[in-house]
């Protein structure tokens, strides 16, 4: 009775094992912390806040935030946390650029439904009808803090950008935008800046359909 012999079947599931480990390892790529910042009484002011209304291609707005670093990566992630208020029904909009020498540009410039234009985002907007008693409007132009219609006080907003850049020194700016040039405020912040090494893993690319 003639054996076979399950050596050679058990060297080709090795082997794919081994393709697949690699191919694993070469889509994960690790993380590298550049900075580590925060803007807290009595270091910062309590809060940053802002009238000025936002531009295209990340224009307009207050600088509420700089950094100059120096990357050896070509992909950045810039993680904001904080907590903000916004007066009168404005929307609190925010973005992220970055700048080697040659004038900022977004971290990301796409635009969308929530963006008013190329490059912003907007984390916290609440409605300004003074008879919507449930959304920060206690009585006639009070809110939280009297602070008119939509005023709505510590709201948890957090977001993160990813930017693909030329490694060298760059200067990493946030930036705080009104919509109508109501008063929106932000305090008690967290910034973090990371590296990672290449994008042949598809870092910082667009997501495309179908998505789940």
């Amino acid at each position: 009775m003639k054996r076979h012999s399950h050596t050679g079947i058990v060297a080709v599931f090795a082997g794919l094992a081994i393709l697949g480990l690699a191919s694993t390892a070469a889509a994960q790529q690790p993380i590298f912390r550049l900075s580590a910042d925060y803007q807290w009484t009595p270091v910062s002011p309590s809060s940053f806040s802002t009238t000025a209304t936002d531009g295209p291609a990340a224009t307009g707005g207050t600088v509420t935030y700089s950094k100059i670093l120096f990357t050896p990566y070509p992909v950045l992630y810039v993680t904001f946390a904080g907590t903000g208020t916004t007066h009168d029904g404005a929307a609190l909009r925010m973005a992220c650029t970055v700048d080697s020498g040659a004038g900022p540009v977004p971290c990301q410039s796409g635009g969308g439904p929530l963006d008013a234009a190329s490059g912003w985002i907007t984390l916290q907007k609440m409605p300004a009808s003074i008879e919507d008693t449930t959304n920060c409007t206690f009585g006639p132009f009070q809110g939280d803090g009297f602070g008119g219609t939509g005023n709505c006080h510590h709201n948890n907003i957090n977001y993160v950008w990813c930017a693909v850049v030329t490694p060298g020194v760059k200067t990493i700016e946030i930036k705080l935008a009104s919509d109508t040039g109501g008063a929106v405020y932000y305090g008690r912040s967290h910034i973090l800046i990371d590296g990672t090494k290449n994008t042949t893993a598809g870092l910082c690319v667009p997501s495309t359909p179908p998505w789940s």
